[in-house]
């Protein structure tokens, strides 16, 4: 998991579940006092900041503000959501620039919500091969919601993943993501199987199994 720079993670737990690590980019924040950051290897570089830290190997060269607990014992979850099977049948869906659609679970190609879109999802599981989120959309839920994405889960900038605001009641653990994509080489460069732009909100529960994580 990469924190890029300047990134700030509201509430919520950070982790990796195997041996693995996480790393807070320069100015990247965990504000939160109540989260946590879990990973085998972490590293805090400059003016990083986070409060409970739990690790086997430390690079610190930022700011832990609460305590740094060690050794920490792996897996974090032994009931680890299963790897999403590649998505067959159902059709793309696509979300005009600037509209709105309402969808109900079952099984669909790739999606994509174009700029300033928004796509309420009425609850239940939806399986998606992969999924694209332009700058300034939403994907709301009313109800209790599975997403699971066979390869990759890519943000613009200010992203919104959340309850919607009238579901009363409906939290981040209402809301379960699983991506099951790897990571893909693409020359000298790696597209991460999961990509948060800046400035995204997201009150989910958030897995890749199989793949690493770029946010903010």
């Amino acid at each position: 998991v990469l924190i890029l720079p300047r990134a700030s993670i509201l509430s919520g737990d950070v982790g990796v579940n195997e041996p693995g690590d996480v790393t807070l980019s320069p100015r990247a924040k965990i504000l939160n006092p109540a989260s946590r950051l879990m990973a085998d290897k972490v590293r805090l570089l400059n003016d990083s900041q986070v409060y409970d830290v739990f690790y086997n190997n430390l690079l610190n060269k930022g700011n832990i503000l609460g305590t740094a607990y060690t050794p920490l014992q792996l897996p974090l979850v032994e009931a680890y959501p299963p790897v999403p099977e590649p998505v067959n049948g159902g059709s793309a869906v696509n979300v005009p620039r600037n509209g709105m659609l309402k969808l109900e679970a079952g099984n669909y190609k790739d999606l994509r919500v174009n700029r300033g879109a928004t796509l309420v999802l009425t609850g239940g599981v939806y399986d998606f091969y992969s999924i694209q989120m332009l700058e300034d959309t939403q994907i709301l839920i009313e109800a209790p919601v599975e997403i699971r994405v066979s390869t990759r889960l890519h943000t613009g900038k200010e992203a919104r993943i959340m309850p919607a605001e009238s579901a009363a009641g409906l939290t981040a653990g209402d809301l379960r993501i699983v991506i099951g994509g790897m990571d893909e080489k693409q020359g000298k460069t790696t597209s991460r199987a999961v990509i948060i732009g800046k400035q995204n909100e997201l009150r989910a529960n958030l897995y890749a199994p199989q793949g690493s994580m770029d946010i903010g």
